[in-house]
């Protein structure tokens, strides 16, 4: 956003509710025309023309850039607008007027490869709403991947060149919250039916063309498994998976790294700064008893228990298990300062 865009500010409401900009100064830079303005973000601003009800884009001089007929649209981010005409979702590119997807979806979501945002602002028309826009959060990077739904299925497509990276097969798809530390890719858990599998979609700058990504899908496991759920401190390498009621472990590529033996698969949680955290290790349960494994499987604990306790101290970089057998309690003490 350039040093015009942030001397700008919303006009307070006046008569006969027309919005417009002035700039630091209280002077007008666009006139007090408009039935519904958004606040200026990627350079452009979207405004809704009384006469016609098509959203404009306008830049920080005022000029209109682009006219769009829908029903609600976003403000820019790389030329790029989600728009909605009759209760349909796609993209447009403002500057050629190109549809990048087409409004033939009934839901567009927003997610991206890094945890950058910006805040998008859809303008609505003024007799469906009482405010003159709606905030709502997008995830921006250099390129912002979307969930796109028709029919009640959903798939992955990117926003700058309308590719579909995944098609519109799922009754679900949940992203992971951080990109996975092996690859840089976005962990994808997919639901078919009953059934969830994995996917990873990894995106990079491309070797041959300037300012373009190159994306792909891979599938990490089908949709054949009763349940998928993130291992916290495995930074996405490690995922626990549920199989005819029986819980293992499975790694990135797919590897089953601990069969489905387990009745129960839970975690250590401790806090987001905490220096052992990626160390990891889990608590499991198989026939009523307790233990300590780590990612691999392998035990931390010599034998089985009935309750299992943690504790980790920040200041001694050590974990502290109470383990509880019969009627007795044993104490180990892991000490993560030393690996450092």
């Amino acid at each position: 956003m350039g040093n015009n865009n942030e001397k700008i500010e919303p006009l307070v409401r006046i008569s006969k509710n027309k919005y417009g900009f002035v700039d630091a100064d209280k002077n007008e830079v666009v006139p007090l025309v408009y039935t519904a303005i958004t606040e200026f973000g990627n350079g452009y601003a979207v405004v809704v023309d009384h006469e016609t009800q098509y959203r404009k884009f306008i830049d920080a001089t005022g000029k209109i850039i682009f006219a769009l007929e829908c029903e609600v649209a976003s403000v820019p981010y790389q030329g790029r607008t989600i728009c909605r005409k009759n209760d349909k979702w796609g993209v447009v590119d403002i500057v050629t007027g190109k549809a990048i997807l087409p409004c033939e979806y009934d839901d567009i979501n927003c997610c991206s490869k890094d945890d950058i945002r910006y805040d998008a602002h859809f303008c609505y028309l003024p007799n469906n709403y009482p405010e003159p826009f709606e905030e709502n959060e997008l995830s921006a990077s250099e390129i912002i991947i979307l969930q796109v739904a028709k029919d009640n299925k959903w798939g992955i497509a990117e926003h700058l060149d309308g590719k579909i990276l995944l098609p519109l097969e799922y009754d679900e798809i949940i992203l992971s919250d951080e990109r996975c530390s092996d690859d840089k890719g976005i962990v994808l858990q997919v639901r078919k039916g009953d059934k969830w599998g994995m996917q990873v979609l990894t995106i990079a700058l491309s070797t041959t063309k300037n300012n373009h990504f190159d994306t792909k899908i891979r599938t990490v496991l089908p949709c054949e498994y009763d349940d998928i759920q993130d291992i916290y401190g495995s930074e996405d390498l490690f995922w626990s998976v549920k199989k005819d009621n029986k819980w293992g472990i499975t790694d990135l590529k797919g590897t089953i790294t601990i069969p489905f033996q387990y009745d129960e698969i839970n975690n250590f949680y401790m806090p987001v700064d905490c220096k052992i955290a990626h160390h990891g290790f889990l608590k499991v349960k198989k026939d009523g008893k307790w233990r300590v494994i780590n990612f691999n499987g392998n035990p931390l604990a010599p034998c089985e228990y009935d309750n299992i306790k943690f504790k980790y101290d920040k200041e001694e970089e050590k974990v502290v298990l109470s383990l509880k057998k019969d009627k007795n309690w044993d104490l180990i003490v892991i000490d993560y300062g030393a690996r450092h």
